[in-house]
């Protein structure tokens, strides 16, 4: 699968009945950077939901994504009009196209409102590539009503699979 337009955000969204509460849920992927455009990156999407339907209406959700430009695995927030950065982590190596990396993300409550997100890149290809992890806890999660997907920001991506379970 190709996400392919690098004229704006593409996400794909598996939206399944099923899934009941976006808590203990872990997202996987394996992704490929393409250089034939001028933004490279790829992720997962995690709790993508309705808010304020009846008020303000607008998709809100995280993203956990590698970005060759700036070299570093992101957390990255959708919040119904721009992408917010979260948190980041700069890997002990670059990026390099043509290598295939496996991102894994999760949400898990932690009551009160808090939710936290554990996120990992490794390289797939190139096993000396230093593994990339970090965990945050968030208030902005919101509802855990949300499907998860894959996503590109105005960039070209090849992912060969995404899989979800429970974690």
């Amino acid at each position: 699968l190709r996400l392919n337009d690098p004229s704006r955000r593409n996400v794909l969204i598996w939206e399944d009945c099923g899934t009941e509460s976006s808590f203990d849920k872990e997202v996987l992927t394996h992704c490929r950077l393409t250089n034939s455009t001028p933004r490279q990156n790829a992720g997962v999407v995690l709790n993508y939901h309705l808010v304020d339907p009846l008020t303000n209406p607008r998709f809100e959700y995280f993203i956990v994504q590698i970005n060759r430009n700036d070299n570093r695995v992101e957390l990255v927030r959708y919040n119904g009009l721009s992408l917010v950065l979260e948190n980041f982590v700069t890997p002990g190596a670059p990026f390099a196209v043509g290598d295939w990396f496996e991102i894994k993300a999760k949400g898990e409550d932690q009551g009160g409102g808090l939710t936290r997100i554990t996120a990992s890149v490794r390289n797939v290809t190139n096993s000396a590539w230093p593994t990339v992890s970090f965990t945050i806890t968030t208030n902005r999660w919101g509802n855990d009503d949300g499907f998860f997907g894959i996503h590109t920001n105005r960039g070209r991506s090849d992912f060969s699979f995404w899989r979800l379970y429970d974690a």
